[in-house]
């Protein structure tokens, strides 16, 4: 699953960071000022611009499968009607509703978003964020 860099970051922001949890996958963010969204963003991009994309490289590059996670549940719907999966249990994912959704999604200053765009551009382009 991948998910559009600027969702992901305000995810890291408010669900992960403020709360002083961190993964080997959050490695390059676990130092990144968590006082301000504007600040941590800020800093992304001063110290760790690009490395959304970076430190998912190596599971892109390993799947058989990549799907975003805003088609969800559609395109696992596909995915699993490709595999022979039963109908009813298809129509069965359909009323687990979202997962992964933060509560308090920070609101984006527009030229940090743009920045933060410039940044991840090869993540963008590759799964058609554009």
């Amino acid at each position: 699953m991948v998910r559009h860099p600027c969702s992901w970051l305000a995810s890291v922001y408010s669900d992960v960071l403020k709360n002083g949890s961190t993964t080997n996958q959050l490695e390059p963010f676990s130092s990144l000022t968590t006082e301000s969204f504007d600040r941590f963003v800020f800093a992304y991009l001063n110290t760790a611009g690009g490395s959304i994309y970076r430190t998912f490289r190596p599971y892109i590059e390993e799947a058989d499968t990549c799907l975003r996670i805003e088609d969800m549940p559609w395109a696992a719907l596909d995915l699993f009607e490709s595999l022979g999966v039963p109908r009813m249990l298809r129509q069965k994912c359909v009323g687990i509703g979202k997962v992964n959704v933060s509560e308090n999604v920070p609101l984006w200053d527009k030229s940090l978003k743009e920045e933060v765009k410039r940044e991840e551009e090869e993540l963008l382009e590759l799964f058609d964020y554009w």
